[in-house]
């Protein structure tokens, strides 16, 4: 009977302390989200905050073949190493 106390004892405190929490907002003062624009190869003087559902739609938009020559990241150089191979063979 005791053991079966200390155990549902422990699973509550366990879930109670596993419980995320909230960080209060900031009511006065500075405050920031964990959202970062980064911009490589840009002028510092000329750049201006942007907005997050517009940044993230012109990042997330479809490219075509034409525009930026196959597309960039890791599958941009598969593709053109498998275009190299089949120019190869």
């Amino acid at each position: 009977m005791k053991r079966r106390l200390l155990s549902i004892a422990a699973l509550a405190g366990l879930a109670v302390a596993l419980q995320p929490s909230a960080a209060p907002a900031a009511s006065a003062g500075l405050a920031w989200d964990s959202v970062m624009k980064v911009v490589l190869g840009a002028d510092a003087s000329t750049l201006q905050p942007g907005s997050f559902d517009t940044d993230f739609a012109t990042a997330s938009a479809v490219q075509s073949q034409d525009e930026g020559g196959g597309g960039g990241g890791i599958f941009g150089h598969l593709k053109q190493a498998i275009a190299a191979g089949k120019g190869a063979m």
